[in-house]
Parts: structure tokens; sequence; C-alpha cells
């Protein structure tokens, strides 16, 4: 009888193989009973029933196991392990994991069980080394990483390459998981591991899952070592093994966010961005699900099965319809997974001080995801962001979009004030007068709002040279708000605005009572441009020595302001007044220069504009000027460079002497016949009476007969019947 048993469960081991699992309960009396009916169980993958019979048979018999049937009883355990193995896989794939710990463990034990027991007449157990490779998969399971390396080492070290097969694909993704892991001292070794796998993926036949999870493990590893350029070198050498079909893809979107999140937080931006571009769109993601549930149409089970497009892709029936009804359901209602990357990329950015980071992130919220219902919070985000960072026309855009779209939002107040503020100071005076004009009736008075556009109108009015329109609106905004943020600012406007409109005897005391009252330079910007006003003040009035006080101030305190070079020119002109020829061309090339180290090319023209009028006279009291051709340098320069300076026509006109005298009249003549055609186009020029008469005296002075110069005015080149303004000018000028 012994004999007989002996052999029934020889025959019962010898059939043993490898199925996946669904409960169902068995009941057994003896070996003879169970053995079948576990055999039956594992090869249709009811691993739960083939795991408790086989747990029944080596609790009942495993303490004769070596007197009842010897070595081949080690076949038992060698299954019952295996059986563990797959249900403790699956608790943890449902989340059970101290059941699935239990599981391991168990399976970890009868591997060791099998390794007692030799199957053959030499004493060996034929299942021995496979036990070794499965004992390697419950320590990494077991999260034993360096005990599941030494196993994974030993069988390959100790297998039979006849008998011994294993799936080598799988081996490598273990190994590689194992060594990052382990990181940072088996990063290096882990990545031979996983390169290897992928270089042979389609040979090895390898899951994409396994694939998609041990380059997870990689890149959390180089994150947390800060090996930057390792793992970006890696995404772009094998982007196409790691890049899955979007349906497949997009179950691994949490962790292409975590970690590329993590990345950026580590300062590991081209990491950080090289994983966020992994992430599969909604659009083609919704796509490939729709066909791939079309190719499934039949199918009620919630199973594995082959897909029609790739054999040997297995899908989840459920899985892929429950993606399919959640990506749908996501993208309709305007927040689909790469949103929340966006908003995630944004919020690292700005934690990370990187506010243009932040802003093309919230830019593509609104470009591309304006269906959100976080999408106040998103634009409100993108009109600070574009603030911060100096985008002042998108700041306007963006801020009216959203003052339209949410006109009682609890941001709408700090969007006005950043639309006005950036659009002020970064000088965009055209647009930020437009806000402020269209904002300030809606406002209430008397708060800060209304301050803040009544401020950015009245001061872009001013910027833009609009003196006669913005004066009533400077002086309101200085008598409602005396305590305004905006104080000195409104206070000089006030005063410089009197003074650009000529009004000497008014903008005067004002200038000095600003300069009284806000005489700290650390609070003040203003004092060098309130002191160049001044200066033109004393000017105009002849008070030369208050003129040359006030810039040697601006020269003194002031080196390097924005009115040095002005007022160069201005201490010219005082100088020039007093007869003082040489001190005036000093401070006018002085002015030039300082015009040219900034780039200012208007101050620069008028520079040398003013030098070629000083030195270009024609006479000097009643004598002829000897040296009007030292007017010429200055005269070729400004017709060389500044053709498009508005002192053109002055410097045409005040340099005819000069180059009469170097015997090049007749271009002189052309010139200017060239700047009064172009002030005949332009609307009220100012000069063009000057312009006509002085062509009028030189070119007869050039030898041409009256006849001559009726005929030409009548016939003015460039001059057409509609230009009438210039027209009666020359008739009268005949």
């Amino acid at each position: 009888m012994k004999k007989r048993k002996s052999i029934k469960v020889a025959a019962i081991i010898a059939s043993t193989s490898f199925m996946a699992m669904a409960p169902l309960i068995v009941n057994g009396q003896d070996i003879s009973v169970d053995m079948p009916a576990a055999i039956k169980a594992m090869k249709s993958g009811q691993w739960e029933v083939a795991q408790a019979t086989l747990q029944r048979v080596t609790d009942t018999y495993g303490p004769r196991a070596d007197t009842l049937y010897g070595g081949k009883f080690g076949n038992i355990y060698y299954d019952k392990g295996r059986m563990e193995m797959k249900i403790a896989a699956n608790f943890k794939s449902a989340g059970d994991f101290p059941n699935s710990l239990k599981f391991y463990n168990m399976a970890k034990e009868s591997f060791g069980d099998c390794r007692r027991f030799p199957t053959d007449e030499k004493g060996v157990n034929r299942y021995y080394n496979k036990a070794i490779l499965y004992w390697g998969q419950t320590d990494q399971a077991l999260e034993r990483y360096e005990e599941a390396i030494a196993s994974y080492d030993k069988f390959i070290a100790e297998r039979d390459k006849a008998k011994d097969s294993y799936n080598v694909g799988m081996h490598n993704i273990n190994q590689a998981i194992c060594h990052f892991k382990l990181t940072p001292a088996k990063l290096d070794k882990g990545l031979v591991f996983l390169e290897t796998a992928l270089k042979n993926k389609e040979k090895y036949k390898l899951p994409d899952s396994a694939i998609v999870s041990a380059f997870k493990d990689f890149a959390a590893a180089a994150i947390r070592v800060k090996k930057e350029q390792m793992l970006v070198d890696f995404v772009n050498n094998n982007r196409a093994a790691i890049t899955l079909d979007p349906y497949k893809m997009f179950q691994f979107t949490p962790f292409f966010r975590k970690y590329a999140s993590q990345a950026f937080s580590k300062n590991m931006t081209e990491a950080s961005f090289a994983l966020y571009a992994l992430m599969p769109g909604t659009t083609e993601t919704l796509d490939d699900l729709a066909i791939r549930k079309e190719s499934l149409l039949g199918y009620k089970n919630s199973g594995l099965v082959d897909s029609k497009i790739n054999p040997n892709d297995k899908i989840s029936v459920s899985q892929l319809k429950k993606d399919y009804d959640f990506i749908k359901a996501s993208a309709k209602s305007g927040d689909p997974h790469e949103l929340l990357a966006f908003r995630s990329l944004a919020n690292t950015h700005e934690t990370e001080g990187y506010p243009r980071g932040a802003y093309a992130a919230y830019e593509m919220l609104e470009l591309y995801y304006n269906k959100s219902k976080d999408r106040e919070d998103n634009l409100f985000n993108l009109v600070r962001t574009s603030s911060l960072v100096g985008e002042v026309m998108n700041t306007e855009k963006f801020g009216r979009r959203f003052l339209e779209l949410f006109p009682e939002s609890k941001y709408k107040d700090k969007v006005r004030s950043m639309m006005l503020i950036s659009l002020f100071y970064s000088g965009e005076y055209e647009v930020a007068l437009k806000v402020a004009t269209d904002i300030l009736p809606d406002l209430t008075e008397n708060t800060k709002q209304h301050d803040l556009a009544l401020h950015v109108k009245s001061g872009s009015l001013y910027y833009l040279g609009k003196f006669f329109d913005g004066h009533k609106d400077i002086v309101l905004h200085v008598k409602m708000y005396p305590k305004s943020d905006y104080k000195i600012a409104a206070r000089f406007f006030e005063a410089s605005n009197l003074a650009r409109m000529q009004n000497w005897d008014t903008a005067a005391p004002k200038l000095d009572k600003f300069l009284a009252d806000y005489p700290d330079a650390s609070t003040n910007i203003y004092i060098p441009f309130a002191l160049y006003d001044r200066a033109n003040a004393h000017f105009a009035a002849q008070e030369y020595e208050g003129a040359v006080a006030k810039i040697e101030r601006i020269e003194k305190e002031f080196p390097g302001s924005p009115v040095e070079d002005v007022s160069m020119n201005l201490r010219g002109d005082v100088l020039r007044s007093d007869g003082n020829i040489e001190e005036s061309k000093k401070y006018y090339i002085k002015g030039m220069e300082v015009a040219n180290m900034t780039n200012n090319k208007v101050v620069s023209g008028e520079s040398l504009y003013k030098l070629v009028a000083l030195l270009g006279q024609e006479t000097v009291g009643k004598d002829p000027n000897p040296n009007v051709q030292d007017a010429i340098p200055f005269y070729d320069q400004f017709w060389k460079d500044y053709q498009d300076s508005p002192y053109k026509a002055q410097v045409a006109v005040s340099g005819v002497p000069a180059l009469m005298a170097a015997k090049r009249g007749e271009e002189a003549l052309t010139n200017v016949q060239v700047v009064i055609s172009e002030m005949a186009k332009q609307e009220r020029a100012a000069g063009m009476e000057g312009a006509i008469n002085t062509y009028g005296k030189y070119y007869l002075q050039s030898g041409k007969t009256p006849e001559e110069l009726k005929a030409h005015f009548e016939d003015f080149p460039d001059i057409d019947n509609g230009d009438k303004r210039a027209r009666a000018l020359l008739s009268i000028a005949v």
C-alpha cells in the first residue's frame, strides 16, 4: 500500500504546472484524493484552492514525509510555495499587504522545505535551483533586497542550464528593481540590468507594466541621489521602450506626476520636464481607449483577453472600460489628468522661486484647459505671474478676460491693481491709460483702487506728453488723495506738468515746494527730474545763476540720472545765452557723450543740432563767422546717423551757412528741400515757414533769379495740391 501511494504521488508531482487564480472550495480526505484535486486547481488557475489542498497535505503528511514518500515529497512543498506566492501577489495588488506578507513568508518556508528532499536516485532535487529563484522573488516582495539579490546570483551561478529554464527578461527586471531600491550603492549596476532588459524587450517578451515599474524605481533612485543627467540620458536613449500605448501609459500618470514634482523640488528641472513629457495626453488616450474598447466588443467578462490589435497584448476589459469612462468624464468636465500635472508644475516652480516657469504652466492651463472648474484660480494665477515676470501686455489681456468672466470674484481688486501697476511701471502708458480710463467709472471714490486708477491715468497722460489733457486729472489726484501711497509722484506730476506747459510762474513755486517737502533721495526718485524742470524755469526767467545751481546739483548728487544728458544741453544753452561759445560747445559735446552711453538718440540728436546751430552761425555780431565750417563735422554726423531725429529740419536749416562756405551749397539746399517736403505731409509741422524762407534766401544766393525761384516754388518737388498749408507758405515766401 505504501509503495502504491508513493508511485501515485510521483505521477501527480510529475504533472504539476503553473496557472492563474480563482477561488473554489474543495474538500479532500487523503493524499490520493487531495493531490489530483490540487493539480486540477493549479491547471485551472484556482490558486487558493490548490494552496489550501497542498497545505492540508503537508500538514497531514509532512511529519512522516520522509518515511512515507521519500524525497519526492519536496515537489509538493515547491508547488505549495508557488501557490502562496501567487496568492500573495494577488492580495498585494488588492491592497491587502499584511495578508500578502503572510503568504510570502509561507512561500519562502515552503521553498526551504522543498530543498530538503531529493527527487531522483542521485539524491538531487530537480526543483532545488528553481526554489532558489523563487526564494529570491519572495525576498524581493518582502522588501529584503540584499537577500533577494544574493538568491538571484546564486541561482544564476548554480542552475543547470539544460534543465533550469527561467524568464531572462523578468530576471533582469527584478535584479534592476532590487538594485535601484538599494541606491546609491547599486544604481549603476541596476541600470545595466534594466538596459539589458530593454535592449531585448521583444526577444524576452517582457510585459510593459514590468518595464515601466522598473523605470519608476530607477527614476526614484536617480532623483534620490540627484543623478539628473543619468535620468535625462536614460529617458532620451530609451524613450521608445518606456513609452507605452496611451491607454497603458495612462495608468502610470500618478507616478510621472509625483516624481516629476520631486525632481523639480531638487532643482532637477530638465529631469522634471522629461518625466512630465512622458504623460499621455487626454485626447490621444481617449482615442486609444476607444479603439481598444471597439476591438473587445462582445467580451462581457472582466478578465484578461487578447487584443485584436496586438495578439501579444493582454487587456483587462473591466480596467479598460473604467479608464475610458473616467477619462471621458474628466475631459468633458475640463479637468483631465494633464491639468493636474501643469498645476503641480506651476506650484513647484513657484516654491522653487522660478515664477517664469509657473507663468508658462498657468498659460498652458488657460489656453488648453479653460473649461476647468478651477479656471478662476488658474486665470488669477496667470495674471499674477505674468505681472511678476514683466509680461505686462499679457497681464492686461488676461486681466481683462478675468474681469469679464468673474466680475464678482474675490480676486477682482487684486487683478485690477496688477493690471494697472504692471502696465504703468513698465512704461506701457497708452494701454495703462486705456485700462485706467475704462475701470475708473466702476470704482468707488476714496478707495485704494480708485486712488491707484486715477494715479495711473494722470501719470500716463503726463508721460505721454499730453500735458494740457492731463492737467485736470493730475490736479484732481493731488486734491483727492493727499495721503496717497503715490503722493510723491502725484505732486511731481502736478509741478512738472506746469513746467511742460511752460507755465513757468506757477511751476516754479510748485517745484520749489516739492523739493522742500520731499528732500530725501532714498524715498523721492523724482528729485533730479524736478531739479531739471526748475532749471528750465530759471532759464526761461533769465535767472542763469539759479539754472546753473540746479544743474550742478544734478551733476554732483545724481550722476548717471536719466536727465543728466539733457541737463548738459541745458547748461550749454545757458552758457550760449551768456555769450560763452567755447564753454557752451563743451557742454553740448558732454551732453551728446552721456546720451550716447545710454543710446538716447533723441538727446544726442538734440546735442548735434545745438552744436550745428552754435558753430554754424553765418555771423558773429555784425561780422561774418570765420569759423562757420566748424559746424560741418557735427552736421555730417547728424545727417549720417540721425535721419529719424525730430531735429532734422532744424539741422538742415541751421547747417546751410556752413555748407555754403564749404562749396556744398547744392547739397545743403537739397537737404532743406527734403525736409520741407516731409513737413508738408505732417499736420501743423513746426518750423516749416522758417525752412521755406531759408531755402528761398539761399536759393537766390546760389545764383538763381526771382523768376526761377517763383517757378520752382510753384512746382516744388514732392508737394502736391493737397498740401495746402505748404502751398500757402510757398506762395507767401515768393
